[in-house]
């Protein structure tokens, strides 16, 4: 058992927290100085503010921001979303 916190007594550290990659759907805007943790799945048409930190998935036309970033709303009500989704337009 180790006795600290530290990465260093973690070997594989830097494996389990890189393995992943990054999921961009299509038409998704990240505004300035935003971090997006490895492994996050961001929906098509999601926005997320400025100086945010992404480390869960995003649901599509979701407006996300903040540290750690969190839902402000929707861009779309659910079946206008459905619709888009449906239609594949990208």
């Amino acid at each position: 058992s180790e006795i600290s916190t530290n990465s260093i007594f973690y070997t594989d550290a830097y494996e389990r927290l890189t393995r992943k990659e990054v999921e961009l759907g299509n038409d998704v805007w990240i505004a300035a100085n935003t971090i997006v943790r490895r492994g996050v799945k961001i929906g098509n048409g999601a926005v997320i503010g400025a100086n945010s930190f992404v480390n869960t998935d995003i649901p599509p036309y979701a407006v996300f921001a903040g540290t750690p970033a969190k839902l402000i709303k929707y861009r779309f009500t659910k079946e206008k979303i459905s619709k888009i989704e449906k239609s594949r337009w990208w």
